[in-house]
């Protein structure tokens, strides 16, 4: 029990070591707070006419006084209730923001170029209870005030005649609608849809941390897509449960086989590989600790012979998952959900080929002619290696793109990332579709997607189109 209260697991340091400075802490929490009642406000198409911010703190400094005066109607009402409700207040609210200790807010002071020093993502969801305490107040306030503009007339007629304020309550319906619509929204599972195409049967694939592969896992398990590609999330590397699992999973008799209805006239059926991604033991997994090479290594990943030289730091996620590429390299296609990461910490980078959003691993004489469809594109480009017709395939007849071209307002500012992945992949592609003269028109669509992925990767349209 101490141990989750002082949250141990995230390595926090004691509450008398800010994270952030406390100042900023607190206007990260309002940053939050705002946005609860008329985050929608700052959309030049909002439902509501505004002009802009200002609107939008008039209305959460009214809907912030709402809340005061519902503790004043309980002082008035019922002290002791009074006593539980404003210590439970100050407890989700102050209280609760020095508890967490949070870095700078994601998006709260943008001056702040180092990003180790913002949370990964934003963190409003850990004061939801806090919103919804307020949220009552501010109806025990606004009611409190009808009652009280009622009784100076001293007449039941009163109620009806001032019943009419009672519309503020639909304020944030108004403002917020927007914001808060998850309606049509298929873009987490097209995404992960579209990364698992990418992979060819039986693959390996390699994802960066749990929030990026959470779709994915949600695609395979509940959706059944592409259940024979064998996720491997590099971060859970570094414990000892998970290395065991990905390698008993894979086991002859245990790996899950591939479906033909994925085939999407690109991929044929074979058997599934009878080793699996990983042989080591128990023992020697648990044995496995970071720390610079002593002496030379030298690893045969498909027939070519990669070295790392004395003085190479290697932690254990990637010290394990080399085991797994060089084990698995001849019988399972391997891939990268990022071209950086894990690929260019391996120094394998140079034998990547784009795949649609992936990148597979393809162990081959450098110094030898590319194989046959294979284009580089452009050095102002990053000079990466395209299978340009299996590429042209994805995007044009596998992908789906719900909710990622030319959408109205992507709400997770953390997770734009994703229709920016979108976006290069068009850009890229466009290149070396020039390179490789394809036709014009087929260059000018991937143009046309880049630019239409670019609106939602910047936000959304009405979030671009916003003043």
């Amino acid at each position: 029990m101490a141990s989750n209260l002082s949250r141990a697991q995230y390595a926090k340091p004691p509450l008398s070591e800010r994270q952030a400075p406390l100042r900023y802490q607190f206007l990260n929490y309002f940053q939050y707070f705002d946005w609860q009642w008329a985050r929608g406000a700052e959309l030049k198409t909002s439902v509501v006419p505004v002009r802009g911010e200002t609107d939008r703190l008039a209305l959460t400094i009214l809907f912030m006084a709402m809340g005061f005066m519902g503790l004043l109607v309980l002082w008035r009402a019922d002290r002791m209730i009074f006593s539980y409700v404003a210590a439970l207040t100050a407890t989700l609210t102050v209280g609760l923001v020095v508890y967490l200790n949070f870095k700078l807010g994601f998006s709260l002071a943008p001056d702040v170029a180092d990003r180790t020093l913002h949370e990964v993502r934003e963190r409003d969801y850990f004061f939801v209870a806090s919103f919804i305490v307020w949220g009552n107040l501010a109806g025990i306030g606004l009611a409190g005030f009808w009652a009280a503009l009622a009784n100076q007339w001293g007449e039941a007629a009163a109620y009806r005649k001032w019943m009419p304020i009672l519309l503020i309550t639909f304020i944030p319906l108004a403002y917020n609608r927007v914001w808060a619509s998850r309606s049509g929204d298929y873009a987490a599972f097209d995404w992960a849809y579209d990364l698992l195409m990418s992979v060819e049967p039986y693959g390996v694939l390699f994802t960066n941390g749990d929030n990026d592969t959470f779709p994915l896992w949600y695609a395979q398990e509940i959706e059944g897509v592409r259940k024979d590609v064998t996720v491997i999330v590099l971060q859970y590397l570094y414990t000892d449960w998970y290395p065991r699992q990905i390698r008993d999973r894979t086991a002859p008799g245990r790996q899950r086989p591939f479906d033909e209805q994925f085939a999407a006239g690109i991929y044929s059926t074979g058997a599934p590989p009878d080793q699996a991604v990983s042989l080591a033991t128990d023992e020697v997994l648990n044995a496995v600790t970071a720390g610079t090479l002593p002496e030379d290594l030298s690893l045969l990943l498909d027939s070519v012979l990669v070295t790392y030289p004395s003085g190479t730091y290697m932690d254990r996620a990637v010290r394990i998952a080399l085991s797994m590429i060089q084990n698995s390299a001849e019988l399972r296609p391997i891939y990268f959900a990022s071209s950086a990461g894990l690929l260019q910490s391996l120094g394998l980078e140079r034998f990547g080929v784009r795949h649609g959003l992936a990148t597979k691993l393809v162990m081959r004489d450098l110094g030898a002619g590319p194989p046959e469809g294979w284009i580089q594109g452009t050095a102002q480009m990053g000079a990466e290696w395209f299978d340009l017709e299996r590429n042209l395939t994805l995007v044009q007849d596998v992908y789906r793109y719900r909710g990622i071209k030319d959408r109205e307002i992507w709400q997770d500012r953390s997770t734009l990332s994703i229709p920016t992945q979108f976006q290069f992949l068009f850009i890229l592609l466009a290149d070396a579709a020039a390179v490789g003269l394809r036709p014009v028109e087929e260059i000018s669509q991937l143009a046309e997607d880049a630019a239409s992925t670019r609106i939602t990767a910047l936000g959304g349209r009405r979030y671009v189109e916003a003043p």
